[in-house]
């Protein structure tokens, strides 16, 4: 079953890439769609939920698998955000800890607990990017964390409530 998305009032079919996929999730910028998409696949005898990006140009799809993005064990997508440089965030959260890529149109960027403070003990749930170049991750046990394109911050608390607020499901960026 095909994917479809409205533009210029126009309903367009983006690929078939989609066979037996789910979305998980969905952005766009600069005429450009991503897609977070999951599939259950036998590797090595189990099922496994495998994590692909579909990228829509108008014209064009693309599939990104997960090995081709930089995850090193088949895992789920679920959360994709668009940069406001044509870049595409996007979060690989299985249960065996993956992590979080960067592609600036060109190259992917992997950051896991070898290049940043995401280890197995954090537990993520969505991100998102801002206008600054950096992008946002809420997580289920250590608040907010934000990346700035250079350092990692992380906003444990947000002092919303007593005792401290840890599990953060979804958030905007304004």
């Amino acid at each position: 079953q095909p994917a479809y998305v409205l533009r210029n009032d126009e309903l367009l079919p983006v690929s078939n890439d989609f066979t037996n996929r789910e979305v998980q999730s969905i952005t766009g910028s600069n005429s450009m769609v991503w897609f977070a998409t999951n599939a259950y696949q036998i590797i090595g005898g189990n099922s496994r939920n495998t994590g692909a990006l579909v990228s829509y140009d108008g014209t064009e799809s693309r599939l990104y698998p997960w090995n081709e993005i930089g995850f090193t064990d088949p895992t789920t997508l679920t959360s994709v955000s668009a940069d406001n440089a044509g870049g595409v965030w996007v979060l690989g959260p299985n249960s065996n800890f993956a992590g979080v890529a960067h592609f600036d149109g060109t190259t992917w960027t992997m950051f896991n607990s070898d290049n940043s403070p995401l280890n197995q003990n954090i537990r993520m749930n969505m991100l998102m990017a801002d206008d600054n170049g950096g992008v946002w991750i809420a997580t289920e046990n250590r608040g907010l964390l934000r990346y700035d394109g250079t350092q990692w911050k992380e906003f444990p608390y947000l002092g919303l409530s007593n005792p401290p607020l840890h599990h953060i499901s979804s958030f905007a960026v304004d």
